[in-house]
């Protein structure tokens, strides 16, 4: 081989390297973002049912436990998706 087409060869091989890089952070940071979101959607979806348990106890006496295992289990996943302040909000 040639020293042209070694050259051609290391340098096709290094922007197909880049670019599979680029790719795979691209998609990873979409499934992350996707995971946060579903996060999100769960513990607003348990924050809801403590809201309707506190007025249900309330105004009818009747008492539920409040669940908290949901925000427990998805707070990593919720942390990459909300900044330090709305993450405080919502704790």
């Amino acid at each position: 081989m040639d020293a042209e087409r070694l050259v051609s060869a290391f340098i096709g091989a290094f922007f197909g390297a880049a670019g599979w890089l680029v790719v795979g952070l691209f998609i990873q940071r979409q499934h992350v973002a996707r995971v946060a979101r579903n996060s999100a959607r769960a513990v607003y979806f348990e924050l809801a049912v403590n809201a309707i348990a506190v007025t249900l106890a309330r105004d009818h006496g009747v008492f539920q436990p409040l669940a908290r295992s949901t925000f427990d289990r998805l707070l990593p996943e919720l942390a990459a998706l909300l900044s330090m302040d709305e993450l405080q909000t919502v704790a």
